[in-house]
């Protein structure tokens, strides 16, 4: 069950596809790294039974939170990342486990995956629009595809793996100021309202990702390449006067009004405007 409020109070019992496929991963990453306790193993797979027999839909796509019963409570809505994390608990399972049904099912949907992100007409699960992606999109995949490749050989996710290093080292990354765009169209060109948006914890996120994978394919210069371009997004975007790292960074647009932000999962609403000097609201998160 995934909605706590501040205090610790639970708000409901409903559930999230996005936690689902978090929770399988974890409590089999627990088993697998930490003492292999047979009590972990039977809460991942209490919650992988539940999850693949009520969030896949008949469409092919997952329902993004059900009840605790397993009613449908809202259906798809293009939030694929669910989708991913299902596909990395399943894969960190089925190695716990041995359950080859669990493998398949995480490499089968890792690839009907990547085909939609292949697809003009599948929005973008970051932004929700159509013709563009975002990097974090090729995070999830290149982290669900090192960790099955490092069990299991496969041509296609060996592609999925190819596909999103390049993605993030040639495309989103933008020489002019050594930072990468977090969201690109398709054919590879910068949406002109979010040319210069640099997500610094997404691109932390991902470079350490593809530093992995840089281990896994003993590539040095692809590790040191993308440990040089971590650094750079840790530098640029830590706040040196407050403590922390910047959520996100607008590139020359200093006085930028950040859109109202919704953190998925939850119905709270915050706007975040950069500072341009002065003081900030107390216990605040800021972007700059």
């Amino acid at each position: 069950m995934c909605a706590f409020d501040h205090d610790g109070t639970r708000i409901n019992d409903n559930k999230f596809h996005r936690f689902q496929g978090r929770g399988v991963r974890v409590y089999s990453f627990l088993y697998n790294h930490f003492g292999k306790n047979p009590a972990h193993l039977e809460i991942a797979k209490q919650t992988k039974d539940f999850m693949m027999a009520h969030f896949p839909q008949p469409d092919g796509t997952w329902a993004e939170l059900v009840s605790r019963e397993g009613k449908t409570l809202k259906p798809f809505h293009g939030d694929l990342f669910g989708m991913f994390f299902a596909a990395e608990g399943l894969q960190e399972y089925a190695y716990a486990s041995g359950d080859e049904e669990a493998r398949q099912a995480a490499s089968r949907l890792l690839k009907q995956l990547f085909a939609k992100l292949q697809d003009p007409a599948v929005p973008d699960p970051e932004t929700g629009f159509t013709g563009v992606r975002s990097q974090g999109v090729w995070m999830v995949a290149v982290r669900t595809a090192t960790q099955m490749l490092r069990r299991w050989p496969d041509a296609e996710v060996a592609a999925i793996a190819d596909y999103s290093v390049d993605a993030v080292i040639h495309k989103h990354y933008n020489p002019q100021f050594g930072l990468n765009t977090e969201t690109l169209n398709l054919d590879g060109s910068r949406p002109q309202e979010r040319a210069n948006v640099t997500l610094c914890g997404h691109s932390v996120e991902t470079l350490w990702m593809i530093m992995d994978e840089a281990l896994r394919r003993q590539d040095p210069v692809l590790y040191d390449l993308s440990a040089e371009r971590l650094r750079r997004h840790l530098d640029v975007g830590w706040d040196h006067v407050f403590g922390g790292l910047a959520d996100s960074v607008n590139v020359n647009q200093g006085a930028y009004q950040w859109p109202v932000d919704t953190p998925v999962g939850t119905n709270y609403q915050f706007r975040e405007v950069a500072s341009t000097g002065g003081s900030r609201p107390p216990g605040r998160s800021m972007k700059c």
